[in-house]
């Protein structure tokens, strides 16, 4: 088992019927086959139940859970409830894996006795991996150099896990802020050792909307101000690192947005955060010239800050 550990795989499905087989493909056709598929239709209204079911009586890896709608965090509990492997991945429905994602992951997970290994993302509304790298720089830290690092991102994307992190800790339901930055600084927080690879093995597919706003005030403040909390009590390093991320985010949905409120709330919030990123000594000077940028003019700033924020 040491050497050939049961990976769950758990991929919460909603209303993604034009993605979905491209994505289970991507996870049976996986190089690594030792895989516990669970397959979570959260209420879907389209054919993804259908789809879920057939899936899973041409292949005996998968299971699928039928439920009531309740978000990708309850959907990802569901499959957390039953899942049997040594670790485990999440892979959303809309997005597809590499063909060596999860043999990568095991495999750093083992060499480096981690509890969590990470690649790095491809994002985009391409249909494959081309020119994906062969090599690329594996980075081995301690929890605390994990944070302080900046190349460890918050979401659930391109990320294995030992299992044993979720013992005691599921998803927040409730908070439906639409990443993670709820909940998976905990799980790193939690983890000895984290591994991370420079390979792009994780395609996040992005689909268009329109119209939409993406910013929801009251959700994204209360998983900031949890964070914040969380390691207020803990570490100071990690609490004035809370702050910069607080402010990067606070920018990109600054981009995002669409309405004048919504845009004079997210500068109202900027300004408490940038005082306290600016009397912190863990954030590099290029990131406090960037922040006070952004301040001055953040129309003209939010897409130069967003696209470094994604390097």
């Amino acid at each position: 088992m040491r050497n050939n550990p049961l990976v769950s795989v758990i991929v919460p499905i909603y209303k993604t019927e034009k993605y979905l087989y491209r994505c289970i493909e991507s996870i049976r056709n996986q190089s690594y086959s030792n895989l516990d598929i669970i397959l979570v239709d959260d209420g879907s209204p389209d054919k993804c139940p259908e789809l879920c079911d057939n899936f899973a009586l041409s292949d005996s890896r998968i299971r699928v859970i039928h439920k009531e709608n309740g978000g990708v965090f309850s959907a990802r509990n569901a499959g957390l409830d039953i899942m049997i492997g040594n670790y485990v991945t999440f892979v959303n429905s809309n997005d597809f894996i590499y063909r060596d994602y999860i043999k990568s992951l095991v495999f750093l997970c083992l060499k480096y006795n981690t509890e969590i290994a990470a690649c790095k993302v491809r994002y985009g509304r391409g249909s494959n991996f081309k020119h994906v790298s062969k090599s690329g720089k594996i980075y081995v830290y301690k929890k605390t150099d994990a944070f302080m690092s900046r190349k460890i991102k918050f979401g659930t994307a391109g990320k294995l896990y030992k299992t044993t992190l979720f013992v005691s800790e599921r998803f927040p339901v409730g908070e439906q802020l639409n990443d993670d930055e709820a909940f998976t600084y905990k799980l790193i927080y939690k983890s000895n050792q984290i591994a991370l690879t420079d390979k792009k093995l994780y395609y996040c597919y992005q689909i268009k909307t329109r119209n939409k706003e993406q910013y929801a005030s009251a959700d994204f403040v209360n998983a900031f101000d949890n964070r914040i909390r969380f390691f207020e009590s803990r570490e100071i390093d990690l609490l004035d690192l809370s702050w910069e991320n607080y402010c990067l985010n606070l920018i990109h949905f600054y981009k995002n947005c669409k309405t004048d409120s919504a845009r004079n709330e997210i500068l109202s919030r900027y300004k408490k955060a940038y005082k306290k990123v600016m009397q912190n000594q863990i954030t590099p000077i290029s990131y406090k010239i960037m922040f006070s940028a952004f301040n001055l003019a953040p129309s003209k700033c939010a897409f130069a800050v967003n696209k470094l924020h994604k390097r």
